[in-house]
């Protein structure tokens, strides 16, 4: 996973310049997931997408990214350990509230309308297949991977 240099560096209060700015205009995505396997291929598979990745394997870690960097997007595990997937869509919602969070979960039973509930605008359900993930990117209105 990408961390972004100090010379790449956009700070939060220029997150609406990122995304036609130094950060932007690819599509930043912030993953946040334990898994360090499905971390990478997401990552692989965005950045084949011209986005660019930042990656955080706690909550801890996420909310410290998401406070640094303008991202136009951040996926986050269900399943993390020590904190719920759903509770921290609710912290890092306070800390970028405009920003699309889509949750990815282990279990199908009312996983859209929980994550819905905290302030995701989708749910995956794991294992997923990229192209759904593809889906969600297509249909959000986020900055376009440069080309």
């Amino acid at each position: 996973m990408n961390q972004p240099s100090n010379r790449d560096r956009v700070p939060r209060s220029r997150a609406s310049e990122a995304v036609r700015g130094a950060a932007g205009p690819n599509g930043a995505v912030l993953i946040v997931e334990h898994d360090p396997d499905l971390q990478t291929q997401l990552a692989r598979m965005l950045a084949r997408e011209g986005r660019r990745v930042v990656a955080a394997a706690s909550c801890d870690g996420a909310l410290a990214l998401l406070s640094a960097w303008a991202v136009d997007l951040v996926l986050v595990a269900e399943d993390l350990p020590g904190v719920d997937g759903l509770e921290l869509v609710r912290d890092l919602r306070a800390v970028a509230p405009t920003t699309p969070m889509v949750l990815m979960a282990e279990h199908v039973h009312d996983a859209q309308l929980v994550a819905r509930l905290a302030g995701a605008v989708a749910c995956l359900v794991k294992p997923f297949q990229l192209e759904a993930l593809r889906e969600i990117l297509g249909s959000l209105p986020l900055a376009q991977p440069a080309t």
